[in-house]
């Protein structure tokens, strides 16, 4: 990652355990996840720091992870006097610091010899302390926006951030390529206004200067089938003052799907954590670490499964690894071209080709059907049974 581009797409996910709430005899780093009059929710919080290359979407691995629980019961609290309390708390000392200190700490560690870095965050980082805390020279954030907040225009008037979006001409439109909640391909046309201002500071932080930030806003001309229309606003400390600098905030965003990717090959699209049979919760909590690992793996060789990548083999795979890569590969291949790995073995795309032979994927003589996320599962799977042997054996 050394002088490169990086996004860091940071979001947390529940891992949601109550299905199995009778085998577990341990529920160390279990808690409560949500509450409503029908039932609750039981499980744990995943927050990592899943890094990608900029500029052409390479998957390097996991910056930094932060896994935690909430208490088993419900404090008793009201909404009042949980808002009043937290008004009192440091942010070092609540739950909302995962958005800040990790990206703190990853920027000033792991990252620090990055060209640049840019911290890629949902609704939920709309927290005033991000603003204030992690953008830096060559450290910067894309946050979508939930407050309509206090800002200072270029009058140095005080006025709501929409007031001043609903007073603006658009920079332009143009068509959108994007995911929708559930990760259905959309089109959609959009128009976008850009501008900047200074933020101030929520009243409980009135000692706080005023922070001075870019804003980008798209709003789509037509609904779905549900009704919706696209419409979201975008913070960044990254200068917009053109329509090419606020296309390029937009799909900085649009990226962020890919830790969502991430997430559901933890869960549902990949390694079903949520059904393992292990009964501790502690155990869990350190399996989920371990499918972390593998499901990067899965996402490098799936991002290598083109021959578009920049990854090698070795980036990936230790020499042990590589040497029975070899004896598959020589296993896999066909007599005719056609049936022969077409990458060369210092590549991960030669890699990728063998692990999706390896799970049975045929379709190799059309781009039409590339193998995706449970090809690789399986193929790492039976990879991994096939290393044991060639390691006792040699």
């Amino acid at each position: 990652m050394l002088n490169k581009n990086l996004l860091v797409l940071v979001d947390t996910t529940d891992i949601r355990l109550d299905k199995h709430l009778g085998r577990i005899t341990d529920t160390d780093g279990i808690g409560i996840i949500d509450k409503n009059q029908h039932k609750s929710s039981y499980g744990f919080f995943v927050h990592p720091l899943y890094v990608v290359d900029e500029d052409n979407g390479t998957p390097y691995g996991i910056a930094d992870v932060k896994i935690f629980n909430r208490a088993f019961e419900s404090s008793g609290e009201t909404k009042a006097e949980k808002k009043s309390k937290m008004y009192r708390i440091p942010i070092e000392q609540k739950e909302s610091f995962r958005w800040i200190g990790p990206c703190i700490s990853s920027s000033q560690s792991i990252l620090s010899e990055a060209k640049s870095m840019t911290y890629v965050m949902d609704r939920e980082a709309d927290i005033w302390e991000v603003y204030q805390g992690i953008p830096q020279q060559g450290v910067h954030i894309v946050v979508r926006s939930k407050t309509n907040r206090a800002i200072l225009n270029e009058k140095g008037e005080r006025i709501k951030l929409h007031d001043q979006l609903s007073e603006q001409q658009a920079l332009g439109a143009y068509v959108l390529d994007y995911k929708d909640t559930n990760g259905s391909k959309r089109k959609t046309k959009i128009n976008v206004k850009a501008g900047s201002c200074e933020i101030l500071p929520p009243k409980h932080k009135k000692g706080d200067n005023v922070k001075s930030m870019y804003y980008v806003e798209l709003k789509s001309e037509s609904t779905n089938s549900q009704g919706q229309s696209l419409h979201w606003i975008l913070w960044t400390d990254r200068e917009v003052t053109n329509m090419e600098q606020a296309k390029q905030i937009v799909e900085i965003y649009c990226k962020r799907w890919n830790i969502e990717v991430f997430f559901k090959l933890l869960k549902s699209d990949g390694y079903d954590i949520e059904s393992c049979q292990l009964e501790k919760g502690s155990s869990i909590r350190r399996l989920t670490l371990i499918l972390m690992e593998a499901a990067i793996k899965v996402q490098q060789l799936k991002a290598a499964r083109s021959g578009d990548t920049e990854l090698q083999v070795k980036d990936v795979f230790i020499p042990q690894e590589i040497k029975c890569l070899r004896a598959i590969n020589k296993k896999l291949e066909g007599r005719t071209e056609k049936q022969k790995n077409p990458y060369p073995e210092d590549h991960l795309s030669w890699a990728s080709w063998v692990i999706a032979r390896l799970a049975g994927w045929k379709d190799f003589y059309s781009k039409k059907s590339p193998p995706g996320n449970k090809i690789f599962v399986d193929g790492l799977e039976k990879f991994e049974f096939l290393l044991m042997g060639y390691s006792l054996h040699n």
